[in-house]
């Protein structure tokens, strides 16, 4: 991700939070099929499904109530989650704004 460090007009200081990013959970498109996964969906769990951010955001969304949501711009929408707390922001990714790899 490219996060930027100029200041922007209009936007508060920022404060830092973790940003949660999810990829596919599982390796294969069906898990639960014993002919491509012969050990059943636990074992087709993606290890790199999950991560982590350290970034900073405005300081207004500091004290947001857990599952509201923001868009980041032109990176995705996330949701305040339930781990948050007044000195820390965690936010995870609902939906990623990510361009059609098909598209020409």
């Amino acid at each position: 991700k490219q996060w930027y460090q100029r200041r922007v007009r209009g936007v508060s200081e920022g404060v830092r939070a973790e940003v949660r990013d999810y990829s596919r959970l599982f390796n294969h498109k069906c898990p639960e099929d014993p002919e491509q996964v012969p050990g059943g969906f636990l074992t087709d769990v993606n290890p790199d499904s999950l991560t982590l951010y350290d970034a900073l955001v405005e300081a207004r969304l500091a004290g947001s109530p857990a599952y509201t949501s923001y868009q980041f711009e032109r990176i995705g929408f996330y949701t305040v989650d339930v781990d948050s707390t007044g000195s820390r922001l965690v936010f995870n990714n609902t939906v990623s704004l990510r361009e059609d790899a098909g598209k020409k």
